[in-house]
């Protein structure tokens, strides 16, 4: 029994410094996320954009907690950045690392609930690896934390009962969270393998198709299109390998090894995602969460990366509470929410829908603690292509395209579709627009493209017609495409006077 609890003990446990990289990958990633999304805040976080806070509050079919939607001003949406960032920056650099991981997982999950048309799994990774990440040591080590407790101890005498207690914590790290973590990571790859236990990734070429579709593919990933017998091998081995790959992590034999083999591939599989294909920061924060990972032994390869060389560590201060009943009801809680994750990923698979009250309570336990989830990330390659145009007729008689700012219309397939857009945000903007559920976006859209073009342009070049709408191109398994249709999305047509308005006003020469 007791070698089955070391066992048990050694899979489940995660390295200090292994945690202390992952918290740099994360705070990385969650600065990289802000930047894009500051780009972007006249766009869609300002009261003058295209989702003032009243219309995104009105259209929850869910209601979320988020602070970003406390109130509309441009004010408020912008000290909640600012002290998101400076969060981050306190995470990064591991100070005050227990209040820096809450906070920006709360304004994480927050900006998340103000625009979310254009979240993806990316998003979603980010927010569940943060929450776990509240329950860990991310402060331990490679922190001004663990810094500053280190000069504490050195000016303490050795015999005094604290320099004792902080002297006085086991490496690797075993907990709940530990075992949350881990099995959240699983969950990832399994659910995302198990979508695609389909003929189109097991018969067809479905990453073929995926490259193929412009809003998704960047140049090497077309480049790869165009090779199908190594596409649908690659195909095929995706699905294999997110199902069993994840198992390498739990098997008590080899630990080391096989966990290096497992963090080795995923990195890799992460690193080919980044480079062929535009899913925003996936790849970046799940190679963030496989750094978490490292086995002991990686690091103790290396002297400079011991333990011993580094600051001491005070387990009260950065783990859950280590001492009777309150250690207890900590660890309760934690696997109480992994019983919770796996739930959610479990039934909406079954059902989008609740089935009882006890299926109500455990969803809505999921959205309190934005646990809610879902990794079928191309589970149905798409067969389907599609690009925008923003079709706007000038007062000086010009046409032009407000989403690439030139004359020429797109009524052909772009080479990319995805280089139409300034980042992933966007792009996933329009795909999601396209939808019926979506329709409350689409007329503040166009209305913000054409006040941006008007503020930047004089009188003679002012918008007075705006068609909004998108080609969309079927094609088959084999990739051949078919003939484009279009199909609307928005009009805007400004009160202006002038024959030529009134002309437009009544759709003529247009």
């Amino acid at each position: 029994m007791r070698a089955a609890r070391e066992a048990f003990r050694d899979v489940f446990s995660l390295d200090l410094r292994s945690l202390a990289v992952m918290r740099v990958g994360l705070a990385s990633v969650v600065l990289t996320d802000l930047a894009i999304r500051f780009s972007d805040f006249g766009a869609m976080y300002s009261s003058s954009g295209m989702a003032p806070v009243e219309m995104v509050r009105s259209l929850q079919r869910v209601p979320a907690w988020s602070l970003h939607l406390l109130s509309g001003s441009d004010a408020w949406q912008a000290t909640l950045f600012v002290i998101a960032a400076l969060l981050a920056v306190a995470l990064l650099v591991g100070w005050q690392t227990r209040l820096a991981v809450v906070g920006s997982w709360i304004l994480l999950s927050s900006v998340q609930v103000r625009m979310p048309l254009v979240l993806n799994a990316g998003d979603t990774l980010l927010r569940v690896a943060l929450f776990w990440g509240m329950f860990l040591p991310l402060g331990a080590v490679w922190s001004l934390d663990s810094y500053r407790r280190g000069k504490d101890q050195r000016d303490k005498p050795s015999g005094s009962p604290d320099a004792s207690l902080l002297s006085r914590y086991r490496n690797p790290f075993f907990s709940a969270a530990a075992f949350a973590l881990i099995v959240q990571l699983a969950l990832v790859y399994w659910f995302a393998g198990w979508a695609k236990w389909n003929d189109a990734w097991l018969q067809e070429d479905a990453l073929g198709n995926v490259f193929k579709f412009g809003l998704y593919g960047l140049p090497l990933g077309a480049a790869l299109s165009d090779y199908p017998a190594l596409t649908l091998f690659f195909s095929r081995a995706t699905v294999w390998f997110e199902l069993l790959g994840p198992l390498l992590l739990f098997i008590p034999w080899q630990t080391t090894r096989l966990r290096m083999i497992a963090i080795i591939g995923f990195v890799l599989l992460h690193v080919g995602i980044a480079v062929t294909m535009t899913v925003g920061l996936f790849s970046y924060a799940a190679i963030a969460v496989w750094m978490g990972m490292l086995p002991s032994d990686f690091w103790n390869r290396w002297s400079r990366f011991r333990l011993d060389s580094l600051a001491p560590v005070d387990c009260a201060a950065q783990a859950l509470p280590t001492r009777g009943k309150l250690r207890w009801a900590g660890s309760a809680g934690v696997l109480a929410l992994l019983f919770v994750t796996i739930y959610w990923n479990v039934t909406s698979e079954i059902s989008p829908r609740s089935m009882n009250k006890f299926d109500w309570g455990m969803r809505a336990a999921a959205h309190l603690t934005n646990l809610r989830q879902n990794w079928g990330v191309f589970g149905r390659p798409p067969r389907e292509d599609r690009w925008f145009v923003y079709q706007a007729r000038l007062k000086n008689g010009e046409s032009v395209d407000l989403l690439s700012g030139g004359s020429e219309i797109l009524d052909h397939k772009p080479a990319l579709s995805s280089r139409q857009f300034a980042n992933h945000r966007w792009r996933k903007l329009h795909l999601r627009i396209c939808s019926d559920n979506c329709t409350p976006y689409r007329q503040p859209m166009a209305e913000y493209f054409v006040r941006r073009w008007n503020a930047t342009h004089p009188e003679e070049e002012q918008v007075v017609r705006l068609d909004f709408y998108y080609y969309l191109q079927a094609f088959d398994q084999n990739g051949i495409g078919g003939d484009h249709i279009r199909k609307m999305l928005a009009q805007q047509v400004l009160s202006e006077g002038g024959n030529f308005a009134e002309a437009l006003r009544n759709g003529e020469d247009f």
